[in-house]
């Protein structure tokens, strides 16, 4: 969007770690800016909060005062996401079991710890709990390195044999179909909007080599936008099976390389890249004002 005449012109002017990059809309007598963080994030902000200092960061400035702490038994590691407003962290337990846990949670001290608690005798019934799209129908008569199993019933009909921490922290929620609904919803959205255009699903290249881009939007032989949609094992390392702790990792690592050589690639050939995460919600509103946030549309 133009910038109007009677408006301040603050680019590349710094506030505290923001950087106004460009004016994007006025609204209710407030002007909304693009802000670049020293975090690497990009958000938006109202001119007046960016002058009078009452907006100096994209928020990673409050989120760097929980890291590194200690609440009992559990230290803070790191920051992984907000969602509804909650901001969620990676936390480890002395006996060296992690899960992602709420502020909330954290500040009150009342973690229970599903590796070294359970193992002391104190199992909590999970039977008949809802986790996401996972009904929890029995429990398992299995059980590896002292971790409680729960025989779990899926929506799309699959059944699947889960730990409850990794059903309570929140790292399984299907049995693997929920990226794959929503991406072709994504899909079916894109496909609406781009009528005029060749829309395809994991497309790839001799540029991209192994690797696809989940949807890409093409007009006239060639690649207008590309789009990808990230699930969670794109933000924090996820144990889709039966792997140790140093494989977790090292397939987190490698999925971080991969993004960043998709990112690069992309980059040198002009393509404009829009990424959605698992955490957005995923309708035609949202879309389009993403798409319309990178000048795509």
């Amino acid at each position: 969007m133009k910038k109007p005449n009677r408006i301040k012109d603050i680019t590349g002017k710094r506030f505290g770690k923001l950087v106004a990059i460009k004016f994007i809309r006025r609204e209710r007598h407030h002007t909304f800016w693009k802000c670049s963080c020293k975090c690497g994030n990009m958000c938006e902000a109202i001119s007046n909060s960016l002058q009078n200092g009452t907006t100096i960061s994209c928020g990673c400035s409050k989120i760097a005062a929980l890291k590194g702490k200690r609440f009992g038994k559990w230290h803070v590691k790191q920051f992984v996401y907000i969602k509804n407003r909650k901001s969620y962290w990676l936390c480890q337990c002395k006996c060296g079991n992690q899960k992602i846990i709420s502020r909330a949670w954290i500040c009150m001290n009342k973690i229970f710890c599903e590796k070294c608690d359970e193992s002391k005798g104190f199992v909590e019934n999970l039977y008949g709990r809802r986790f996401g799209h996972i009904q929890v129908i029995s429990k398992s008569p299995i059980k590896k390195n002292n971790a409680i199993y729960w025989v779990c019933r899926c929506d799309c009909g699959k059944q699947k044999e889960i730990r409850s921490d990794h059903l309570k922290g929140g790292k399984i929620k299907s049995c693997g179909c929920c990226k794959l609904i929503a991406e072709g919803e994504l899909y079916d959205i894109i496909k609406n909007i781009f009528k005029g255009c060749d829309v395809i699903r994991h497309y790839s290249d001799d540029k991209l080599g192994k690797q696809h881009i989940d949807i890409a939007v093409i007009r006239k032989g060639k690649i207008l936008c590309a789009i990808e949609y990230d699930g969670k094992q794109h933000f924090v390392p996820i144990n889709f099976g039966n792997m140790n702790k140093k494989q977790v990792i090292k397939k987190f690592k490698r999925q971080k390389i991969l993004d960043k050589r998709k990112n690069k690639i992309l980059a040198e050939n002009d393509i404009d890249l829009i990424r959605f995460n698992f955490m957005e919600e995923i309708n035609k509103n949202a879309v389009i004002f993403k798409l319309k946030e990178a000048s795509v549309i």
